[in-house]
């Protein structure tokens, strides 16, 4: 939705009675990212035109020029948790479609800053910066809000050079390089960011910038490796472009001059290699409805440029302990062009493109793995465009895959044969609970226990007194005697409530035993038990 024109001052964090949360672009896309706590971006304006810079090269428009207004920040810091423990980045912007700016410039940037500290009174409050603005005062007012870190975004200590890369005067550039002296002084941590740009600064100055950082205390240092893309003009594409190879070396020697600072290489082009590929090949041995829930014979896995040499790898090997077949093929980044390879920048189109090439190869592929971190919250890429897309157009079954291995199938519901069925699942545990009970190993059933206290037909039981009460309850329970029925309800993906009837002592008197179970990981744990009368009337659960 549009900014409304009519609210004054939303553009620019004036102040008004009423706000709206679907009008703000910045409350919108936080939504998009899942709501993360961590992020809480406020400026999309910036002092700079950096040579390098994204937004200039998207392929697709942005927000740019725009304040956050204090209300949105106010509605988003309700919605927090006070409990929350991480860093509050307040400059980044995910997933994507708002130009990161400079939170300094914000004109009610102190005022948000008091109402972020209020809600969270000792997380590391994070920004990014050119550091053109640290000056003293401002630099003393920020350390009222300690703990801080600042990132500083600097790519060369030559004030003439770091003009020429900000687009900016060498004014500016003296304040940048006196900052970090002040964050010293005002005891304010800070890591650098370092675009390498080998044809306008040389190796060597590159290598005195990353000097400068770490002798002034950097906690880390952030190397980029310059983007560019099919967008980018040419002239500016020669100035910024740099060998990968290249790159690496210096990186490697950086690691091996400043050995005590921790270096963070991006991007990151091994982005894969902790992606559980067994477990995802698991999987796929269940849920086609062609083989009546049994396994996808034929699995396609889509890889960015920059997964390609990992995940091919990773899946060949694996594939030898799986008994479909699985084969992986690499999608080019051809909406942004250039030399931007990795996942998080590839389109739906994209994957389109790369998708229909590989069935030409593979006709037969009944399933295909796309990489999650393409798509927002809303399973959307960068463009809007949803990822339902892919399997619509290409006419197979398409999973999202994400590094902790799990997967999200976007069309349609498998079937799938369980593994384990719950009947016969219960069937054990209220075997193992009925004997434990007659052999009195009352500290046996009290490992099936979710948590104690428990709600019984006693009322809430502590574990000692938990085990009198199954006591006292063994005679209703006599070997020689079963359930007369039993029911077993899914209350949802979690609960199962298990109603029993049992003869007691007055056989043509039953009497009823409901016990409520809980998922816990992988294991069913008892949440409640209740007991009803042997007069026939029960308690209420």
């Amino acid at each position: 939705m549009k900014i409304k024109k009519d609210l004054p001052g939303f553009n620019r964090g004036g102040s008004k009675t009423s706000f709206q949360a679907e009008d703000s672009i910045f409350f919108q896309e936080w939504v998009a990212s899942g709501q993360p706590q961590e992020q809480i971006p406020i400026s999309a304006v910036c002092n700079a035109r950096c040579l390098f810079c994204s937004n200039r090269m998207n392929p697709f428009p942005i927000k740019q020029n725009i304040f956050r207004d204090i209300e949105d920040v106010k509605l988003q810091l309700s919605l927090g948790s006070a409990n929350f423990a991480g860093e509050i980045h307040m400059s980044d912007s995910l997933p994507g479609r708002i130009s990161e700016g400079e939170a300094f410039l914000h004109p009610q940037f102190f005022e948000i800053l008091a109402l972020v500290r209020e809600k969270y009174l000792a997380n590391i409050l994070h920004f990014t910066t050119n550091a053109s603005m640290l000056d003293e005062p401002l630099v003393q007012k920020l350390a009222q809000f300690r703990p801080l870190e600042i990132n500083i975004s600097l790519h060369s200590t030559q004030p003439k050079l770091w003009a020429r890369i900000f687009q900016r005067t060498e004014k500016p550039a003296k304040i940048a390089l006196s900052s970090l002296s002040l964050l010293k002084k005002y005891h304010i941590d800070f890591t650098g960011t370092i675009v390498t740009l080998p044809m306008i600064c040389g190796w060597d100055d590159i290598e005195k910038t990353f000097g400068f950082l770490a002798d002034n205390g950097a906690r880390s240092i952030l190397l980029w490796w310059p983007g560019f893309s099919k967008k980018t003009p040419e002239g500016m594409k020669k100035e910024i472009e740099c060998s990968w190879d290249e790159f690496q070396a210096f990186v490697k020697r950086m690691q091996n001059k400043f050995p005590k600072v921790p270096i963070v290489p991006q991007p990151n082009l091994s982005e894969t290699l902790g992606l559980p590929i067994k477990r995802i090949m698991k999987f796929t041995l269940l849920g086609n409805l062609k083989t009546f829930g049994g396994a996808f014979l034929k699995v396609l896995w889509l890889a960015s440029e920059a997964a390609y040499p990992d995940i091919s790898r990773m899946v060949e090997q694996a594939a030898k302990s799986v008994s479909n077949e699985h084969h992986v093929f690499p999608v080019k980044n051809i909406s942004y062009g250039g030399n931007i390879k990795v996942s998080g920048l590839l389109m739906v189109s994209d994957f389109l493109s790369a998708g229909k090439k590989a069935l030409e190869i593979w006709p037969d592929t009944d399933l295909v793995l796309i990489p999650g971190m393409a798509f927002d919250a809303f399973f959307r890429d960068l463009q809007k465009t949803p990822a339902i897309k892919i399997p619509e157009i290409l006419g197979r079954t398409a999973w999202l895959i994400f590094d902790n291995g799990a997967f999200h199938q976007i069309r349609g519901r498998g079937f799938v044969k369980p593994e384990n069925d719950v009947k016969t699942t219960f069937e054990k545990i209220l075997k193992f609970f009925d004997q434990s009970i007659q052999e009195e190993k009352f500290d046996a059933v009290s490992s099936i226990v979710a948590s104690f206290p428990i709600p019984t037909s006693e009322g809430l039981l502590k574990k000692i007194e938990f085990r009198n009460f199954l006591k006292q309850a063994k005679p209703r329970f006599p070997s020689n005697t079963c359930f007369e029925k039993r029911i077993l309800e899914k209350l949802d993906n979690n609960r199962i409530l298990c109603m029993e009837d049992w003869h007691g002592k007055d056989t043509s008197t039953p009497f009823s035993r409901w016990l409520f179970f809980k998922k816990i990981g992988d294991n069913w744990k008892m949440e409640m038990l209740f007991f009803g009368q042997e007069n026939g009337e029960n308690e209420s659960p």
